[in-house]
C-alpha cells in the first residue's frame, strides 16, 4: 500500500500469499481412500504473488500533475458535497492499465450515502438536489489528468459554463449514467490524492 501524508510517503510492503489447491488436495484424499492406502497425504499450497509489489510503490516518486480550483465556504451543503466526494476520491491507487471511475468512486448521490442537498444544474437550471457540488470536484480532478498523461475515456461538460472552470474545461457527472473515467496507461501505478482545505 501507499499514502502520501504531508508530503510523507507512507509504504507497506507486498507480501507472497499461500492457497491451499482445494482441487488437487480434494483428488489426493480421494485417491488414498479409493486405493484403501490410508497413508499420509501431503496436501498441496500454491504461492500467490501480490497484485501491488513493493517495487510498484516505490516506482510512484515525482508529481505528474496538479489542479486547484476554489469555493464558497459559506454554501455550506455544496462545501460538504466537495470534500465528500474529494475524500472518496483520494489515496487512489491506479495501476497499470486500470479505468479510474468518478461515479464508482464517490457513490450514488443520496442522503444516505453521507451527501447533502445542494444546487444542481437540471436541464440548464439550477436545483436542490442530494450531492450539489460534486462536479466541482470531477472537474478539478479532469483538470489534473489533462496534464498528466493518463488516457481520458469519458468526460461530459454541464449545459451551462461553470464558475470554477472555463467552458469545455468542467466534468459533469450525474447519477443517470454520466461519468468521467480515465485510464493509466503508464507501466507503473498512478497515485491520486486529493485534498480540501479552506475553500480550495
Amino acid at each position: 500500500t501507499l499514502k502520501i501524508s504531508n508530503g510523507n510517503f507512507i509504504t507497506t510492503s507486498s507480501r507472497v500469499g499461500k492457497e491451499f489447491n482445494t482441487e488437487e488436495n480434494k483428488q489426493a484424499i480421494v485417491n488414498v481412500i479409493n486405493d484403501k492406502t490410508y497413508s499420509d497425504v501431503n496436501l498441496k499450497v500454491n504461492t500467490i504473488d501480490p497484485k501491488v509489489s513493493t517495487s510498484m510503490v516505490k516506482s510512484v516518486n515525482s508529481l505528474l500533475s496538479e489542479h486547484t480550483t476554489s469555493f464558497n465556504q459559506k454554501l455550506e451543503g455544496r462545501s460538504k458535497n466537495i470534500k465528500v466526494s474529494s475524500d472518496r476520491i483520494s489515496d487512489v491507487l491506479l495501476m497499470p492499465g486500470e479505468v479510474f471511475s468518478y461515479n464508482k468512486q464517490t457513490g450514488i448521490r443520496t442522503i444516505s450515502n453521507g451527501y447533502f442537498n445542494a444546487p444542481v444544474i437540471v436541464n440548464g437550471k439550477l436545483e436542490d438536489a442530494p450531492g450539489g457540488g460534486v462536479c466541482q470536484t470531477s472537474t478539478t480532478l479532469y483538470n489534473a489528468v489533462l496534464y498528466s498523461g493518463l488516457k481520458i475515456n469519458s468526460v461530459s461538460n454541464h449545459s451551462i459554463t461553470s464558475s470554477y472552470a472555463p467552458r469545455g474545461k468542467d466534468a459533469m457527472v450525474n447519477d443517470s449514467g454520466t461519468d468521467f473515467k480515465f485510464s493509466n496507461p503508464y507501466n507503473h501505478p498512478v497515485y491520486i490524492k486529493s485534498i480540501v482545505n479552506n475553500g480550495k
